[in-house]
């Protein structure tokens, strides 16, 4: 019984993983910006979201890979902004 609990719980896992692995990539627009702009630019808003990925998950495998999923998600949704505060505009390949 407990072996086919962790099996269920690897599947999800690694389910979570697969799609979160599967996002499409965002190509950022700003009108006239240089790329050393935009690098500049993308550089600090990884410096400033850097740490709004962390967490902290104890319990089964399938707690701590949706706890995980959380973290990223609001981590890409934060850096998006602050992309977006810098004038860019986010399009999906």
């Amino acid at each position: 019984m407990a072996k086919s609990n962790l099996t269920i719980s690897v599947s999800l896992f690694l389910s979570v993983l697969l799609v979160g692995c599967a996002a499409k990539p965002t190509i950022w627009d700003k009108p006239g910006a240089t790329q050393e702009a935009f690098s500049r630019d993308k550089y600090q808003c990884l410096q400033e979201t850097a740490d709004s990925g962390n967490y902290t998950a104890v319990g089964p495998l399938m707690f701590i890979a949706i706890a995980h999923d959380q973290a990223m998600k609001r981590q890409q949704a934060m850096f998006n902004a602050c992309m977006e505060a810098h004038g860019y505009v986010a399009e999906a390949k």
